[in-house]
């Protein structure tokens, strides 16, 4: 069972600079628990979920679409690191983490779990697209949001080619109005499309701890969910 109540809804002002709102800011709070068991295969749906493409096969990347495919998401990954790609080409995580592997050997058996080797072909097949890139901080303690503006790039370009309604949803942990500005802005240019019109946006930060990632994301503490407008919500 899930309830929603409105958390915020305006601007932010972070460090005396006032970025626009993505709006509104919704808080879900949940206290239902999906069992980590209930993977199905197409044959089994009687209507297919919406397909992903996940940019970004860290830890939240490769939690995400695994936990995705068992709840019968068809799921399509993308890094630049190519050794990530063909692990999970091979159904293998490229970190440890309990239960990991064991999901994403049973995605492969359901055919529910491929790689591709460039973001494009990611987001041409898939109907909605998780920008999970590392964000690594710097020496100034900054996060370094080249990798997220490179990503943000490809996914515009992806939609000049798409023709038809594409949902993007940052993962990426990143400072407030990031999403808003410098993502929004750079799909917009990237693709010649208006946010809202021709693709929606969102933010949906991730809440999975090292050692219990399947099990956070099934019973998350709480879901943030931002976004530009109600469809992308």
């Amino acid at each position: 069972a899930f309830s929603a109540r409105l958390l915020w809804h305006g601007t932010w002002s972070v460090a005396g600079t006032t970025y626009p709102p993505l709006e509104p800011l919704v808080f879900y709070e949940t206290h239902s628990f999906i069992p980590s068991n209930h993977l199905t295969s197409p044959a089994d749906r009687s209507g297919p979920p919406p397909t992903l493409s996940v940019v970004g096969l860290g830890r939240v990347g490769l939690v995400s679409p695994a936990a995705a495919t068992q709840l019968g998401h068809c799921v399509v990954g993308v890094d630049e690191d190519i050794g990530r790609i063909e692990r999970l080409a091979a159904g293998t995580s490229s970190f440890r983490e309990p239960g990991l592997d064991d999901a994403l050997t049973d995605a492969h058996a359901c055919d529910l779990l491929s790689a591709a080797t460039n973001t494009a072909d990611a987001v041409l097949e898939s109907d909605i697209t998780l920008l999970c890139v590392d964000a690594a901080s710097g020496p100034d303690g900054k996060p370094d949001l080249a990798p997220l503006r490179r990503a943000a790039e490809e996914i515009g370009a992806a939609l000049v080619l798409k023709g038809r309604y594409h949902l993007v949803v940052v993962r990426t942990t990143v400072p407030p109005g990031t999403t808003g500005t410098l993502v929004r802005e750079t799909l917009e240019r990237a693709s010649g499309q208006r946010c809202g019109e021709d693709f929606g946006l969102c933010f949906q930060p991730e809440f999975v701890r090292e050692g219990t990632a399947l099990a956070d994301h099934f019973a998350p503490s709480c879901l943030v969910i931002g976004a530009f407008d109600e469809r992308s919500r």
